[in-house]
């Protein structure tokens, strides 16, 4: 009876083999033999485009030789002057703190000789000397110099070709950036853009501002005119709910119904990222170049990273009462700043909560509820937050403390960015006045 089972169950586990084989046969092995040739194909597209790229990257290497050496080298005088400052301030601070350990020294020994003594008049006499001490504890901070390649031009090649930079004065303690602030910041000039309702701009360079609505149009603050202008391809009632520039100067943006990113290459828009269900609210460029994109869907807001078009990281905000992200940037020290309809969230590169700022007591020439729109940081990590109920600008510290406003006058402050210089624009959303104002806001 057993071995009859036996055989039973050997003929059932020989009819799964046969079954596993058929599968293996009809279904894995052309599977297998077309991933491999798609592979083979892949490998020779790789290669293919490799060289192709690699002859276009020796065409621009050959093109970039011919004015690359004086940049180069006034680069580095510049990064040695950087370099030399830098490190005689350290190294002035530093002999101030070895001058005060030694007083420091000299005092713990007299106060262990007093210790010790039996000298009555001695302590009786004696003085404190940490107040004084303290006073002298003064941290000076130098900041590493950053250096950021950009794309060639023939035109500007010394200005395109990057910029040395640092994240925060050298002349001033990592506590001391609101001095830089101007008691009363100065309009110093406007351009007249002829959009309505006016929302979002972004700097493409000095001077050189982005506004967009149902178009796109570059406009330059010096000549005062406008300069370039794009058709955006899209819907009757589609609107554009945010633009942002890539470091090589492309301009990216996004559409209200079509859940997708564009960019305009050659002056023809392509459609870049394919969102599906979720609805993208703001757009931004990183420090390293990564898209930073917020968007919501039934409720749900997140942050995602992409790499071009390619998905790094997700941020998922806990509060699903509420689907209001709007505008978002890139603080200097990597934090991430995204502005709602009544707060401004604030994360770390790694998406942790910071902390979150409600508004500063209201403005008392309007008194409005706090209701922020457009968001940007300068050089110095300051947040700079437009408020269009009260007609101002909020700035704040990079740890959420409030620092000033900026009192826009009638205008009603939306869309806001910082040129490298660290000149504020901001797009009027008032009625029929259409301007994009430049501000200046720091003592430099």
């Amino acid at each position: 009876h057993k071995i009859s089972q036996l055989l039973e169950k050997c003929d059932i586990i020989k009819k799964n083999i046969q079954k596993d084989n058929e599968e293996l046969r009809s279904k894995l092995v052309p599977l297998y033999q077309k991933m491999l040739h798609d592979l083979e194909i892949r490998i020779r597209e790789v290669e293919e485009k490799s060289e192709e790229a690699s002859k276009l990257i020796n065409q621009q290497g050959d093109k970039w030789h011919k004015e690359i050496d004086t940049i180069v080298s006034q680069l580095k005088t510049q990064l040695e002057k950087i370099k030399e400052r830098g490190v005689k301030n350290l190294k002035v601070n530093k002999v101030k703190m070895e001058i005060n350990l030694s007083k420091i020294s000299s005092v713990l020994q007299s106060n262990e000789e007093t210790l010790e003594s039996n000298d009555l008049r001695t302590a009786i006499e004696y003085k404190s000397q940490n107040a004084r001490l303290n006073k002298g504890l003064e941290i000076v901070d130098v900041s590493l110099p950053n250096f950021t390649p950009m794309e060639i031009n023939q035109q500007s090649i010394r200005e395109q070709f990057g910029a040395l930079s640092t994240d925060v004065s050298e002349d001033h303690s990592l506590t001391s950036t609101h001095q830089l602030l101007m008691d009363k910041p100065v309009e110093v000039s406007s351009v007249y853009t002829g959009i309505d309702y006016l929302q979002n701009i972004a700097c493409l360079k000095s001077d050189h501002i982005w506004a967009a609505h149902g178009a796109a149009s570059l406009f330059d603050f010096n000549k005062k005119e406008k300069i370039k202008s794009l058709r955006f391809d899209r819907g009757l009632f589609e609107r554009v709910y945010d633009i942002a520039v890539l470091q090589n100067g492309e301009l990216v943006y996004i559409l209200s119904r079509t859940n997708a990113v564009y960019i305009v290459r050659n002056e023809k828009a392509e459609m870049l990222i394919m969102l599906h269900d979720w609805v993208p609210r703001g757009i931004c460029v990183s420090f390293f170049g990564d898209l930073l994109i917020t968007m919501t869907h039934e409720c749900q807001s997140k942050v995602v990273r992409y790499s071009g078009t390619v998905e790094k990281q997700v941020i998922q905000v806990d509060d699903t009462t509420r689907c209001d992200y709007l505008y978002i940037t890139e603080n200097r020290n990597r934090d991430i700043c995204i502005s709602r309809e009544d707060i401004v969230d604030v994360f770390t590169e790694t998406g942790e909560r910071r902390f979150e700022y409600i508004g500063h007591r209201p403005p008392p020439k309007w008194n409005q509820a706090f209701s922020p729109k457009g968001i940007a940081t300068d050089s110095y990590c300051h947040i700079l937050i437009a408020d269009i109920n009260n007609k101002c600008v909020h700035v704040i510290d990079q740890d959420g403390k409030f620092l000033q406003y900026i009192d826009c006058g009638m205008r009603r402050p939306w869309g806001l960015c910082i040129d490298s210089h660290d000149f504020l624009y901001l797009a009027d959303n008032k009625k029929k006045s259409m301007q994009i104002a430049k501000v200046k806001f720091l003592n430099l």
